[in-house]
């Protein structure tokens, strides 16, 4: 009986637990229609994907719907840790830009958590990175073309996974 009433417990536990993650990431991702500055603008580098690659010294992995469709996963290899640094500055604020409807989704931050991407002070060569972008009214689907906006940088045309 004790065996039964345990698994029990675990599900209820598993399910209170599934239920806080979506409601964390309806309530934490924002989405809205702002118009965004045009690759044009004299604040944003308009070079190709590979040269933003080489200025900000990584290797871009993918980025993928995760979490049912909730979650658009943005993971990239530190090639060079000294360019990367800057890409783990907790003082630029990281978005993505939905090519098709000019949507833009941020990286949530949580209370005890804090933003969902990786904020270390010394990247490591050859590890692999990540940032997620919250997708709450999952506006963007497998095969939507994206812009990482970064500072001064624009990682271009990303088709999702």
């Amino acid at each position: 009986m004790s065996v039964n009433r345990c698994n029990f417990k675990l599900k209820i536990n598993l399910f209170w637990i599934a239920v806080s993650v979506v409601s964390l990431l309806l309530n934490t991702s924002c989405t809205t229609t702002e118009v965004l500055p045009q690759s044009n603008d004299t604040n944003l580098s308009s070079n190709t994907l590979s040269q933003v690659e080489q200025e900000l010294g990584i290797e871009i992995q993918a980025i993928r719907l995760s979490a049912g469709g909730y979650i658009l996963d943005f993971r990239y290899k530190a090639i060079d840790p000294e360019k990367a640094k800057i890409l783990f500055s907790r003082e630029i604020q990281p978005y993505l830009l939905h090519e098709a409807t000019g949507g833009v989704l941020t990286v949530p931050t949580t209370a005890k958590i804090g933003p969902l991407r990786n904020t270390t002070n010394q990247p490591v060569a050859g590890k692999i990175y990540f940032m997620l972008f919250g997708n709450a009214g999952k506006y963007v689907k497998a095969g939507d073309k994206v812009t990482i906006i970064f500072g001064d940088y624009r990682m271009e045309h990303l088709t999702v996974e």
